[in-house]
C-alpha cells in the first residue's frame, strides 16, 4: 500500500502558506443559517505567507443574482462532530468560524449568490432521498457522512456522478487525491473530499499520549521512535500494559484506574491500516475486492487484538456504557484520557482541539506500524465521521453546482485551510514542535477503505467489534461473512459500472 499525499500539491505550494497532506429525520426538521450575499467583507486573523502564485479556479465569470445555495449538513449533530466549516453568519473571533465568513465573503460577493446551511437533519438520506423521488430541487450540494448518507443515496441512483458536474476540475489540490483514486468504482465517483471541510481532518485517526506518563515510566522521546522507525504495534502494546494499574486495588479496573490506552471497534481497523493492511483494494479497472484472505492482514489483525482487545489494558468505551446515558465518550472516556489516567487516546484527530485546555501535555503521533521493517505510516480516514462533498440527482442547474463548489474548494485552500492546520493545530493545540512534525506525517499518508464507506455484507463492522469478545476468531468470522459480504460488493459494483 503506497502512502499518496492527500491534495499533490507542489513543494512550493507545501513550503508556503499551508502544510497540505490531515463514534454517532425529516426533512421537516431543519435549521437554516444563510449567509447573505453581497457580504461585508470582514477581515479575520488568519495569516497567509503567499511566496507563490496563488493556484486559480479555471472558471468563467459570472452572476447569480443572489441565489441561495443550499447546502445540506448534519449541522450540530452532537459535540464530538459537527458541521462548523460550511456557514458563518459574522467574524466572531473563532479561527474556523472566521475562516468560514472570509471564504464566503470573498467567493459569495465575486459570483453574487448566497449560502444557506441546512443542519440539524437526523437522517440526511432519507431527506436527499424523498426530494430527489420527488423531483423537487431542494438541495444544490449534500455534505454528509461517507458511511450512512453517502453510503445509501450514491447505490440508490439519488447522486450525481462528480465526473459529469460541469466545472469541477477534480485534479485540482484543493480536492484530496487520495479520497478520489480510494472512492471511486468503475471510474465513476459519487463523492469527494478536500480543502471545502475540516471534517476530513477531525475524522483522520491518529494515536494522543500523555507526555507525563511517558516520562513517569522513562519510554524515551516517542517522537524519535517515530522518526527512527521504532514506533510499532508491539512497542505501543508492550507501554500501554506497562502503565495500566489497579491503582485503588480492588480487582476491577474502572475509571478510578491508570489505563495504557483508549479502545472502540475502529481502533481495530485503524491498526491494522497501521500495519499496511486495508480490507478492500482496487485493480487496475478500478474495481474493488477483499483482501481478507492476506496472511500479513490475518497477523496485524492478532496484534490489534491483542491491545485492543486487552480490557485490563485497553480501556474499550462499550464496557462503560451501562453506567452512563448519552455520549460514553463525552460522559467517561474523554475525560478519563483529560484527567491524566490514561497513557495513549486512540481517536479521531478533532480530540486534539477539544483536549486543547487539558492541564496535563499530550503529544501527537501516528499509527504504530506492523514491524520496524515497515518503511511508512498509514492512518485511516473514519467514514462516518468523515464529511464530504457530493450533488444530488435532483439539481437542476449542475454547470452553476459545479462552479460554486470548485470556487468554494479554491478560495478554502487558502483561508480554511491554513486556519484548521497552522493556527488551530500547529500553533494553539498542539504542545510542542514535535506534535507539529507528526502532522506532517500523519496527513501524508492517509487511507480510505471502501469497506468502511460500505460495510459489505456487515463484515467491515463485524471484524471491528471481535475485540468485544473473549475469543476473538478472525478466519471463522470471515469465513461466515465472505459470501455475502461478497454478493454486497458485486451489487454495488454492478451499479457503478452500469451507470457508465
Amino acid at each position: 500500500m503506497k502512502p499518496i499525499m492527500k491534495h499533490g500539491l507542489c513543494p512550493a505550494i507545501l513550503c508556503t502558506a499551508v502544510l497540505l497532506f490531515a463514534s454517532c429525520g425529516d426533512a421537516g426538521d431543519t435549521a437554516a443559517v444563510t449567509t447573505e450575499a453581497p457580504l461585508s467583507g470582514d477581515t479575520v486573523a488568519v495569516t497567509e505567507t503567499e511566496t507563490e502564485t496563488r493556484i486559480k479556479a479555471d472558471l468563467p465569470d459570472a452572476d447569480f443574482e443572489g441565489y441561495a445555495f443550499r447546502i445540506i449538513t448534519r449541522g450540530e449533530f452532537n459535540q464530538h462532530w459537527s458541521s462548523k466549516d460550511i456557514s458563518a453568519v459574522e467574524a466572531n473571533g473563532d479561527l474556523i468560524n472566521d475562516a468560514v465568513y472570509k471564504r464566503n465573503t470573498a467567493v459569495c460577493e465575486k459570483y453574487n449568490f448566497a449560502i444557506v446551511e441546512i443542519g440539524d437533519i437526523e437522517d440526511i438520506a432519507t431527506a436527499v432521498k424523498k426530494t430527489v423521488q420527488a423531483g423537487e430541487d431542494a438541495y444544490d450540494m449534500v455534505c454528509a457522512g461517507l458511511n450512512g448518507p453517502i453510503s445509501t443515496l450514491a447505490p440508490a441512483g439519488m447522486l450525481v456522478d462528480l465526473y459529469t458536474v460541469p466545472n469541477l476540475d477534480l485534479t485540482k489540490p484543493w480536492y484530496d487525491q487520495n479520497a478520489i483514486s480510494s472512492l471511486s468504482i468503475g471510474g465513476t465517483l459519487h463523492a469527494v473530499t478536500g480543502e471545502l471541510t475540516i471534517m476530513d481532518n477531525d475524522a483522520t485517526w491518529v494515536v494522543l499520549f500523555n507526555k507525563q506518563l511517558a516520562e513517569n515510566f522513562d519510554f524515551g522521546n516517542l517522537y524519535e521512535k517515530v522518526e527512527n522507525g521504532s514506533w510499532t504495534i508491539d512497542a505501543m502494546s508492550s507501554m500501554a500494559k506497562e502503565v495500566a494499574n489497579d491503582i485503588n486495588g480492588d480487582g476491577v479496573m474502572d475509571e478510578t484506574d491508570q489505563w495504557g490506552v483508549i479502545g472502540e471497534s475502529f481502533n481495530t481497523f485503524a491498526y491494522i491500516v497501521g500495519s499496511g493492511c486495508q480490507y478492500v483494494a482496487k485493480d487496475d479497472d478500478d474495481i474493488p475486492y477483499f483482501t481478507l484472505d492476506s496472511e500479513k492482514l490475518f497477523n496485524a489483525f492478532e496484534k490489534a487484538a491483542a491491545l485492543n482487545g486487552d480490557f485490563n489494558v485497553c480501556a474499550y468505551a462499550t464496557n462503560f456504557s451501562s453506567k452512563y446515558t448519552g455520549d460514553i465518550f463525552v460522559a467517561c472516556i474523554d475525560p478519563m484520557f483529560s484527567s491524566g489516567k490514561v497513557l495513549f487516546n486512540t481517536c479521531g484527530m478533532n480530540r486534539v482541539t477539544l483536549f486543547r485546555s487539558m492541564e496535563t501535555d499530550f503529544g501527537i503521533l501516528p499509527q504504530p506500524k506492523y514491524d520496524e521493517a515497515q518503511t511508512e505510516y498509514y492512518n485511516p480516514v473514519s467514514m462516518w465521521c468523515c464529511n464530504s462533498i457530493a450533488v444530488p440527482a435532483s439539481a437542476t442547474d449542475l454547470s452553476r453546482t459545479g462552479h460554486v463548489i470548485e470556487a468554494l474548494s479554491a478560495e478554502s485552500l487558502y483561508t480554511l485551510t491554513p486556519a484548521y492546520y497552522d493556527q488551530t493545530l500547529k500553533t494553539k493545540a498542539s504542545r510542542d514542535e514535535e506534535s507539529a512534525a507528526m502532522l506532517d506525517i500523519i496527513f501524508a499518508s492517509r487511507v480510505y477503505d471502501l469497506s468502511n464507506m460500505y460495510d459489505f455484507g456487515s463484515i467491515f463492522s463485524t471484524i471491528n467489534a471481535l475485540c468485544e469478545k473473549s475469543d476473538p476468531a478472525f478466519t471463522s468470522t470471515v469465513e461466515k461473512k465472505i459470501a455475502s459480504a461478497q454478493k454486497a460488493l458485486d451489487k454495488i459494483v454492478t451499479f457503478y459500472t452500469e451507470e457508465q
